[in-house]
């Protein structure tokens, strides 16, 4: 019983769910990771100020060049893959997930 007390769950008997909305799950079981911010390069150190170049949109959303040691992922012929989420996201951070999606595959990166 004092699980139920310090978590608190709103049942919603028509859609046979429980919802975590209590302050406690708010702040200690769904929590969702501060977003962090992209220091502006004056701010990089002027040891790494040279590399700035390698995260930008730019080189970020084109592919490395071809190499001689490039290799192929060989899938089976029936195989068929799985569909499922890997862990739910906040809103947030799906939000930020599909923004990359988006932005990927129009620089042709996934397909």
């Amino acid at each position: 019983m004092s699980w139920l007390k310090k978590h608190n769950p709103q049942i919603l008997w028509e859609k046979h769910t429980l919802v975590f909305n209590s302050l406690y799950c708010s702040n200690n079981c769904l929590a969702t990771p501060a977003v962090l911010e992209l220091k502006a390069v004056e701010e990089i150190p002027v040891l790494y100020q040279e590399f700035a170049r390698v995260f930008s949109e730019e080189e970020l959303s084109k592919l490395p060049p071809h190499r001689p040691y490039n290799i192929a992922i060989e899938l089976l012929p029936d195989a068929k893959p799985r569909h499922g989420p890997i862990y739910s996201l906040g809103p947030r951070e799906d939000a930020e997930l599909r923004e990359t999606i988006e932005k990927q595959l129009k620089a042709g990166v996934m397909d």
